[in-house]
Order: C-alpha cells, then sequence, then structure tokens
C-alpha cells in the first residue's frame, strides 16, 4: 500500500514571555518641555511593564503610490496614470537624524523624563514580559506631562573636559538661554558629590541662596532671568567614573517643582571648546588612586592620640560593587589581619585600631600593609610600609 503526506500537524509547548508595543510619532504641535512619564497597571509576581521613550525635533517623510487595485507601484510610474487608476499615497513618518538614543527603562510611575526636552516630537516603547505561562502585566493607563518651555532651547557646555582621578577639581558650567520666558532657580545634579562656589549672569556674579539636594544642589537666583545673555555656573567635584555627567536643569518657582527644563549639550559660549557636560578621566586600567594615611606609625595605646590608621583612598571606574579588602601582614609574610567590603567608585575611607583579626593588639613593629580591589580583569592592589610602636 501507499499513499501522500497532505498535511502535518506539530504541537509544542510553550507561551510568548514578551510583548512589545511602539507608539506612533506623537506630534505635539511644538517644542513642549517634557516633565514626567506616569502609567498605571498590574504587574503580578513574575511580571514586569518596561517603558523607554526617545524625542526629536526632526522628521521625515515616505510615501508609497498604489494603484487603483491596492498593488505599489514607483513614484514615476504614479504619476503617468490617468486619474481613474491612480490609488491611496501613504505618508510613513520616521524620525530625523536629530533624535536621541532610547532613554533607560523608567524605574516608577511618575519618574522625570529622561529623554531630552523640549522637544516636538516624542515616541513611547512599552515592553511586558512575564515568567510564567499563567500571569501576565496589564497597563491601563499611560501619560506624558508636559509644559510650556522656560525657554526655546539652553545650551551648556563644562570645562573643564577631563581631570584626574579623585582630586578636587572646580568647574565652570557655561550655559545659555535662547528666548526665555523666565526662570529663577538651577539645579545641578550628578552621581558624584558637588559642592556650588559661585554663579554669575552675564560676567555680574550673583547673591544666590543655594539648597543642597540628594543628587547636588540647587540655586535660588536673586531675580528672574528672561535674557540670552551667558550664566556661569562654577562647582567643585572630586570624580571617581570615566565619562561623569553633570546634568542643569532650568526651574521656576512660580511652578510646581517637577516642572524642569534640562539644558542641552552644545556650544553655549566661545570662551571654552567643549559642548559637552560629560567630564573624562585620563585613560587607565588603575581602580585605585590617591593613597594617603593619616600616618605612617601609630602607638595604640588607648592615650587618643594616634591610636589609629585611617587611609584614604580612591576607588577608580568601579561601577558595580566590588569587594575592597584592608590587610596586614607580618615582614614574614603571615596575614595579620584582614577586613572587606563591597564598594563603588568613590572615597573610600578605611580605619584599623592596631588589633589582629581577633582583636588583640599586634607586637609593636613594622608591617606591610596591603588595599586590594578585585575587579574583573584581576585583582590590584597598593602595598605601604606601617609602624606600630608602644
Amino acid at each position: 500500500a501507499g499513499g501522500t503526506t497532505d498535511e502535518i500537524q506539530i504541537f509544542g509547548e510553550g507561551f510568548p514571555s514578551e510583548v512589545d508595543f511602539r507608539s506612533p510619532l506623537i506630534d505635539l504641535g511644538a517644542g513642549k518641555n517634557l516633565n514626567s512619564v506616569e502609567w498605571s497597571g498590574d504587574e503580578p509576581p513574575g511580571t514586569r511593564i518596561e517603558i523607554r521613550t526617545r524625542t526629536g525635533n526632526e522628521i521625515l517623510e515616505t510615501y508609497s503610490y498604489y494603484y487603483k487595485n491596492g498593488k505599489e507601484v514607483t513614484e514615476r510610474k504614479y504619476n503617468k496614470l490617468i486619474p481613474s487608476f491612480k490609488g491611496p499615497i501613504d505618508t510613513t513618518l520616521t524620525a530625523g537624524g536629530d533624535w536621541s538614543a532610547w532613554s533607560r527603562i523608567y524605574s516608577f510611575s511618575g519618574e522625570a523624563f529622561l529623554s531630552p526636552s523640549p522637544r516636538r516630537y516624542l515616541e513611547i516603547d512599552v515592553r511586558m514580559t512575564s515568567d510564567s505561562p499563567t500571569v501576565g502585566a496589564s497597563l491601563d493607563h499611560l501619560a506624558v506631562n508636559f509644559t510650556q518651555p522656560l525657554a526655546d532651547r539652553v545650551l551648556g557646555e563644562i570645562s573643564p573636559q577631563q581631570t584626574l582621578p579623585g582630586v578636587l577639581t572646580e568647574f565652570t558650567y557655561y550655559l545659555r538661554p535662547e528666548n526665555a520666558s523666565g526662570f529663577d532657580r538651577l539645579a545641578v545634579e550628578s552621581d558624584t558629590p558637588v559642592q556650588f562656589t559661585s554663579v554669575a549672569h552675564n560676567g555680574t556674579a550673583l547673591d544666590a541662596q543655594i539648597d543642597t539636594t540628594a543628587s547636588g544642589f540647587l540655586v535660588h537666583l536673586p531675580n528672574r532671568i528672561r535674557t540670552d545673555q551667558l550664566i556661569e555656573l562654577k562647582f567643585a567635584s572630586s570624580v571617581f567614573r570615566q565619562s561623569t555627567r553633570f546634568d542643569v536643569f532650568l526651574q521656576d518657582s512660580g511652578q510646581d517643582e517637577s516642572v524642569r527644563q534640562r539644558v542641552d549639550p552644545g556650544d553655549a559660549t566661545d570662551l571654552v571648546e567643549s559642548s559637552t557636560n560629560i567630564v573624562s578621566l585620563p585613560i587607565s586600567q588603575e581602580l585605585l588612586a590617591n593613597m594617603s594615611f593619616s600616618s605612617n606609625a601609630i602607638t595604640p595605646n588607648d592615650d587618643g592620640v594616634n591610636d589609629e590608621l585611617t587611609l584614604e583612598i580612591a576607588l577608580v571606574n568601579v561601577l558595580a560593587p566590588r569587594p575592597l579588602r584592608l590587610r596586614l601582614y607580618d615582614l614574614a609574610g603571615r596575614p595579620v589581619y584582614d577586613r572587606g567590603e563591597d564598594s563603588l567608585a568613590g572615597h573610600r575611607k578605611l580605619i584599623w585600631d592596631g588589633r589582629d583579626s581577633h582583636g588583640d593588639r599586634v607586637a609593636p613593629g613594622l608591617y606591610v600593609l596591603e588595599v586590594l580591589v578585585e575587579g574583573d580583569a584581576g585583582d590590584e592592589k597598593i602595598q605601604a610600609l606601617i609602624s606600630v610602636a608602644y
């Protein structure tokens, strides 16, 4: 007997673990100051809602031409058709060359808008994921809050563009608004501590009030700025990460604190050639820098004078927690003390009180102090001699 196979059915197990939605290019009609993104929905355990944005001012139009029967043709052929044979012309909008990259995922509803603003056009990407076939996330509403811009555009640039790791440096941030409607606050934010020094408008120093914030400081200007003249903002900071960004925002005390306008990096002045808000470090593989001691000798006899050793060091370009260890050895190489903790890039302070790992005072003499960090490319350490006397 013989036969042929007409149909095969294949069954498998699985489920769609994610679904993506992308908005069309949203035209706000004119440049708007985009303030925050908020949404509501349900995220059961094992599910996640991920929202990203991007913005721009330029769009490209692509045209598609069709016969009356729906077949697509070239523009040249379409123009040769008699009117009764012509079908529709579809217009597709695509992002132009000035669009930003997609933002990072928004962490919570109501978070400050992450993409450049003010901009005329906006696009939103939503991804919903699930680890289980029995549960899924749901999105009930999604909104972008926006207001009229405080200025049509604000460009800013920082100087110097490069500094040494962990060295306190004074920076000048130049910013120039265009067609400002009025603002009287400047917010400076970074992932490294910043200290306000001074602010000047058109070369004249301003008597400003300063508030410290969780990520920087807020400058309360004495008068509302409505001109396009240069503002010079000086502050001090120590940089521990390559490509550290310093963000500046305009604010208006007459509006809600959530309304603020990000300064775009660009050419704000001929005084410097920067056009960026990013500060770099010299190219180096070193993770440890600028180690200093309170003293090279300690006398841990509880008299309150030189009882302990304070060590300060800069941890550089460590973006994820890595073990940072303080170790001491006697001159025979035997371990005496070992203490460690996970650390990120920044200024770190380590203290040794002259006791060993068991809490007992060490014998007087010389010891080898070692600071070690466990990096991705291997361990890095710095050693020094320390004296203990009683």
